[in-house]
């Protein structure tokens, strides 16, 4: 079985909650979650003003 490491971010509405959302989606989808990482609040950066991302990694 091949093992892999995601890294998952959102800077849009529920952001933790669309991180959730796709862990449990890639769950039903067969993907087995052994590890997750705590949830980090980063700045964005470049020449579009936009809201905080929130970045994990599974």
């Amino acid at each position: 079985m091949a093992k892999v490491a995601l890294s998952l971010g959102s800077n849009l509405g529920d952001k933790r909650g669309n991180i959730a959302r796709a862990l449990s989606a890639l769950d039903r989808g067969g993907a087995r979650i052994v590890a997750r990482s705590a949830d980090f609040r980063t700045e964005p950066w470049g020449p579009v003003a936009q809201d905080w991302f929130v970045n994990a990694c599974a």
